[in-house]
Parts: structure tokens; C-alpha cells; sequence
């Protein structure tokens, strides 16, 4: 049975446009923040340090990563799945949202396209792209932690030893709420498996707390999906962790770095929409600044970030999002 769409009210108008000058605000405190430092005639030497080449393999990594995100929700739904192509560009097509809105808002937008375009329940598709998100994490922050261990006995660290405590603290915390989370939706899936789903908006949420544990305790999707998630994440780490001699810093742990300034940036990016680049701006002038490197370092590397986070996803998702124009869909 096709789940139906359940309007809910929405924040008032003075609150909307609260939040936006709240994050103005904070936006034009980061950017004087920057510009209180910068040297303009030391920015201009450090600009001809950039590397076009090793920019398009932080391109190329970038890419990848993009298609094997995409792939990884196809592998998620049941059968009979739309086509493997069809359902990538939608997703790169319409995931282009993700851009300018916060807290991944174009995951939504997916999940109504997935539900508009095969029919495809919304409960079943908010369960599928929860848990290849919930995976993608967890893939991004055992990675992170084995760079950040490896770059912690390292003779010059990226960032000393307090530092190192505080993002192991992080991870280990969110971590640890995302899996109490995820454990309570199971639960509550596999005692309401095989029960009748009530009518409106409980129907969806018991369809997404079903759905998510039959994925989660299916070992072949769990498996393929977990391996390909940590390949996803293995090319995005290394598509920023390429951007830094990119930028011309050689001398930065670029693993580790790289590692710090995305979990920070991911942060950020639940207020203030990645497209603004504030986040990746903030995280990379307190991270390469621990490690030694001034803020015109900093400004240069949080562009070169900016420019590997989005122009191969618009590169790759506004021809896209073109190709779906009455394109017919439907199953493999």
C-alpha cells in the first residue's frame, strides 16, 4: 500500500527568517574572523601554489564517491528496483539540493522522488536512505579514527594530543547516539513486523521502523552495502585529503587533516548550507592553524575544498537532472 503524504505545520515566518539572520550573523562573523588576519600580499603567493593536476584527481575521487553514494540506495531497495542509471541520475539530479540547504534537505527530496517516480513507499524509502546514511557514518567515522590514531604518533601531529581527545570524544558520542538510535527503531520494527500499519502518519513511521530492521538484519545488504560504503567514503576522504598539496601544503598530515576539517564541516553543515562554504572555512583555519599554517593557507585550502564538494556534484547532477525531463521509468 502506497503511503500518503501527511502535510504537518511548519515554522512561522518570523521564526524562518530568525534562522536566516542567525546564520547570516554567523556567516559575517566567520568572514571578518578571516579577514582580520589575512595578508593580502602573502595571499597572492600562496595562490601560485595551486595545482591544477592534483585539483583533478581530487575531481576524479570526488566523482566516484558521488556515483558509489547513489549506487549504495539502489543496492538498499527491494525488488523489483528501478534501473541502476535512471535512479542515479535522479538521485544526483535532484541530491543537488543538498547543496544549499542544511541537514542534507535534499535527502527529502529523494525520498519524494523515489515515492513519485516507482512508487517506491515513503516509508520504505526515508528507511533506506536513513540506513545507507546511517552506514556512510559510520564507514566516515571508523575511518577517521584509524587516521587520526595513525597521525597521533606521528612526530609533528596535526593537532596535539587535547585536540586528538576531544574529536576521538565527539565521534565516540555521536556514534554512540546514532547506534542507540537505530537500535530503538529496530526494535520497535521487529515487534511491529507482520502487524497491520495504522492509517496516516503512524503508517509511515511504522513502514520505516520495519523496513529499517529487515535492512539491518538482512546480512547481504548489510554486507555489500557496508563494504561499498567504505569504499564511498574511502575515495571522499581522499578526494580532500588530495586537495591539500592541490592547495600547495605539503607540509600538512593530509589524512588526518582532511579527516578533522569534514567531520567539523559535517557539523557546520546541520545549520549553515554547505554552498555558503562558512563551515569548511571555520574548520580549516582552526585545523591547518593548529598545525602551523597561517590563515591565508587556510582560505586557500577552505576554496579548494569548496570546489572539490561542489563542482563535480554540479558537474555530474545538473546534466542529470536535464536527462530526467519525461524520461519513462520503471523496474529493472
Amino acid at each position: 500500500m502506497r503511503d500518503l503524504p501527511i502535510a504537518t505545520p511548519g515554522p512561522t515566518r518570523t521564526h524562518r527568517w530568525g534562522f536566516l539572520l542567525a546564520k547570516i550573523l554567523l556567516s559575517v562573523t566567520v568572514i571578518l574572523w578571516f579577514a582580520a588576519d589575512v595578508d593580502m600580499q602573502r595571499m597572492g603567493q600562496v595562490l601560485r601554489r595551486v595545482s591544477p593536476g592534483w585539483l583533478v584527481l581530487a575531481f576524479l575521487l570526488k566523482a566516484v564517491s558521488l556515483w558509489l553514494h547513489e549506487a549504495r540506495i539502489w543496492m538498499a531497495l527491494p525488488v523489483p528496483r528501478p534501473r541502476l542509471g535512471e535512479l542515479v541520475r535522479m538521485c544526483l539530479g535532484i541530491g543537488l539540493l543538498n547543496l544549499v540547504l542544511p541537514a542534507r534537505g535534499g535527502d527529502v527530496a529523494i525520498i519524494a522522488g523515489l515515492n513519485r517516480r516507482w512508487q517506491i513507499p515513503v516509508g520504505t524509502a526515508t528507511a533506506v536512505i536513513g540506513v545507507t546514511s546511517f552506514l556512510e557514518a559510520a564507514a566516515f567515522g571508523l575511518i577517521l579514527l584509524a587516521v587520526l590514531g595513525e597521525s597521533s604518533g606521528l612526530a609533528s601531529p596535526t593537532a596535539g594530543a587535547s585536540d586528538l581527545d576531544q574529536i576521538f570524544l565527539m565521534v565516540a558520542l555521536t556514534a554512540a547516539i546514532a547506534c542507540a538510535a537505530i537500535a530503538t527503531i529496530m526494535v520497535i520494527g521487529r515487534v511491529r513486523a507482520g502487524r497491520a500499519a495504522p492509517a496516516g502518519l503512524l503508517g509511515i513511521a511504522h513502514r520505516i521502523a520495519v523496513d529499517t530492521a529487515a535492512l539491518l538484519t538482512d546480512p547481504r545488504v548489510l554486507a555489500t552495502n557496508t563494504i561499498a560504503a567504505v569504499v564511498q567514503v574511502g575515495f571522499m576522504v581522499a578526494a580532500f585529503a588530495v586537495g591539500l598539496p592541490a592547495a600547495g601544503l605539503a607540509d600538512a598530515a593530509p589524512l588526518a587533516a582532511a579527516g578533522q576539517i569534514l567531520a567539523l564541516s559535517s557539523l557546520a553543515s546541520v545549520i549553515l548550507p554547505p554552498a555558503w562554504g562558512v563551515g569548511p572555512a571555520a574548520a580549516s583555519k582552526l585545523v591547518l592553524g593548529a598545525s602551523g599554517l597561517g590563515t591565508e593557507e587556510a582560505l586557500l585550502y577552505a576554496a579548494v575544498y569548496w570546489i572539490i564538494a561542489h563542482l563535480p556534484f554540479m558537474l555530474m547532477g545538473l546534466p542529470s537532472l536535464w536527462s530526467l525531463r519525461d524520461r519513462p521509468s520503471g523496474p529493472q
